[in-house]
């Protein structure tokens, strides 16, 4: 179980993870542009263009995360690693979580944020943890998003 500093820690963690998560983007993106690809512009990016700042910041730092780590993490990773063992319910749930996001070229950073929210959940089995994490690193794209709406 997670000691409350550990919870509290949890957050930090988003920012290796997301720092992680843009090189690796931009390496896969460079790669899928170098042999021919072209990225579009999906329903996230036009939402984080556009849509209400208040109704985005709910929907990606609080819904999401709760929602998503109750699913790939309590439901799918618990299922797998009862049935096949951790190594699949670490790969196999990260695997998932990024298949539903559904864009070719977020796909393998997604993937490594849900290994790493895997073996977050693996080492204290809190759900809690993995979702304050999921938060961070969602609030860090948000902001910084944001901030570029505003010219900032």
């Amino acid at each position: 179980m997670l000691s409350d500093a550990g919870l509290t820690a949890a957050p930090v963690l988003a920012v290796p993870a997301w720092v992680g998560g843009t090189a690796i983007a931009f390496l896969s993106s460079s790669l899928l542009k170098a042999i021919g690809f072209k990225e579009e512009v999906g329903v996230l990016d036009s939402v984080l263009n556009r849509g209400d700042p208040t109704v985005i910041l709910i929907a990606l730092l609080l819904v999401a995360p709760v929602a998503e780590e109750l699913f790939f993490r309590g439901v799918v990773y618990n299922a797998w690693e009862r049935e096949r063992g951790s190594s699949m319910a670490v790969f196999g749930s990260a695997a998932l979580f990024a298949a539903i996001h559904t864009s070719l070229f977020s796909l393998v950073p997604i993937f490594a944020l849900g290994v790493a929210l895997a073996l977050l959940f693996r080492r204290t089995r809190s759900l809690p943890a993995t979702m304050a994490m999921h938060a961070g690193f969602n609030a860090i794209s948000v902001a910084l998003a944001l901030l570029a709406r505003q010219g900032i």
